[in-house]
């Protein structure tokens, strides 16, 4: 696992669950918000994306398994926001 990613870990183990989202997307989170930008069609869909993937990850980073980085997690979780908003929108 990454170095960077230790502070997320320890926060998620102290259950400072909001700590660990925000330290998560202070440092990913302009990489994850132009990889929403590179997928959606259009700048508001990668925003829209972008919002639902980050509400995911403050729900859900408490379940997180460590199997896999922060990182490449936020990534498939932008895929799928920014996926899932343009299949309910298609133009």
């Amino acid at each position: 696992m990454d170095d960077q990613e230790q502070p997320i870990r320890d926060a998620v183990r102290q259950r400072d669950l909001g700590g660990a989202a925000t330290t998560a997307l202070k440092l990913y989170g302009s990489e994850l918000f132009g990889y929403a930008l590179w997928l959606a069609r259009t700048e508001r869909h990668a925003e829209i994306g972008y919002w639902d993937a980050e509400e995911r990850v403050r729900g859900e980073l408490e379940y997180f398994e460590w199997t896999v980085s922060v990182r490449a997690w936020g990534h498939s979780v932008v895929r799928e926001s920014v996926r899932t908003f343009e299949a309910k929108h298609p133009s």
